[in-house]
């Protein structure tokens, strides 16, 4: 049917709206935004929005305890703006470790062996830890980050492709109140240079190499080619699921160790979490750097993890238990925004290290992870080169 001069546009969208998926009453009383708007005592979005506007100190207190984020301290406020607009103090007086929200899943009886992260490979080949296994983890590798002398502050370069590894190097480097430098796994050796020079790295934690397309992608002539670029990088952690790293390095100032050597006898239990204010750094992620030097962007334990998990309620609608799938690398933005979307939440993070459409476009509808969950939030976001 035409309707009038739309040349039959009306009739045609009437059809599409037809077959799109439309929530159901019990999913939207059921969704995140819902159930914060009633934990406000309010009944309706636009009534969020307002208060959300006018008293933003109450939104953000009943946000924070609504996401179970765990403070060492409480805030005494939302922002301290004493020194002008332009330079806020975002949730002053308090301090925590926005680490210690994703380990407390493990940690409680009823989500420890919840599945925190499962990592598929092209192959298909798949690597799954529960929230209780995340945390062992993140501590020893922390534990041993520390043995090594990594101190507060200090900043980690991060060259990986996605997956449990990554996850665990990214956290257990913000659990010692270090700060993480992630890298594209794209990256060639200017690129890598110019921000670990940048950010004054010591340690570099990488992948010897890794397959996509069917096709190993080596990364450890670019990291071996930049190292020689960097006096201040003491130290290189290989990723040697595959061996491939062929360490040499040893010197007074110098060392490159495999992954699993570098864990030999830590002790995750002698290594408490930094307890830091929210101001302390996390994350630096540098620009593009496609129309000038690459710019670090910083960002802080009360600052980015905090508003994500805002968003994964208030937007992705994740709950505990359900599944996340995003894929994106680590060395963007995306890769920590996704990681922390899920994790935070006590849901399951799908990892995937290749490309979407290998051997075909149907490799992403064929993980079984993500399409045998009976509640996923799943989302593409192809940063692949």
């Amino acid at each position: 049917m035409d309707r009038g001069g739309d040349g039959g546009r009306g009739a045609r969208l009437t059809t599409l709206d037809a077959n799109l998926w439309q929530p159901s009453d019990t999913h939207l009383s059921s969704s995140g935004v819902a159930r914060l708007t009633r934990a406000l005592g309010l009944s309706s979005y636009d009534e969020l929005l307002r208060l959300a506007n006018a008293e933003p100190a109450r939104y953000w207190s009943t946000v924070l305890e609504f996401c179970d984020i765990a403070w060492d301290k409480q805030p005494s406020s939302y922002i301290d703006v004493s020194d002008g607009q332009e330079f806020p103090r975002w949730f002053p007086g308090g301090r925590l470790n926005w680490v210690n929200t994703v380990l407390a899943w493990g940690d409680r009886p009823d989500t420890l062996a919840s599945m925190a992260i499962a990592a598929e490979d092209e192959s298909g080949a798949v690597q799954v830890l529960s929230y209780r296994e995340l945390g062992q983890r993140v501590r020893s590798f922390a534990a041993a980050l520390a043995r090594d002398g990594l101190a507060p502050g200090e900043r980690v370069g991060l060259l990986m492709e996605n997956g449990l590894e990554a996850s665990v190097a990214l956290l257990a480097t913000a659990y010692l109140g270090a700060v993480v430098v992630p890298l594209f796994s794209g990256f060639g050796v200017e690129a890598v240079v110019a921000r670990l020079a940048a950010a004054e790295a010591r340690v570099l934690i990488a992948s010897s190499s890794f397959t996509r397309r069917g096709r190993a992608v080596c990364l450890e002539g670019v990291v071996r080619q930049a190292w020689a670029q960097l006096p201040d990088l003491e130290c290189v952690i290989w990723k040697d699921t595959a061996r491939e790293a062929s360490v040499a390095t040893t010197t007074a100032s110098r060392r490159e160790v495999l992954w699993a050597d570098f864990l030999a006898d830590a002790d995750g239990a002698s290594c408490p979490p930094a307890s830091v204010s929210p101001d302390h750094p996390f994350l630096i992620i540098y620009t593009s750097g496609t129309t000038g030097k690459p710019k670090g962007i910083v960002h802080t334990h009360g600052g980015f993890p905090l508003k994500i998990a805002h968003d994964a309620v208030v937007h992705f609608d994740i709950n505990p238990g359900d599944t996340f799938c995003w894929p994106a690398d680590i060395g963007w933005i995306a890769g920590a925004l996704v990681l922390s979307c899920a994790l935070l939440r006590g849901a399951k993070l799908v990892c995937y290290t290749g490309a979407p459409d290998v051997p075909d476009f149907s490799r992403m509808a064929r993980m079984p992870l993500a399409r045998t969950v009976s509640s996923t939030a799943a989302f593409t976001a192809w940063n692949w080169w």
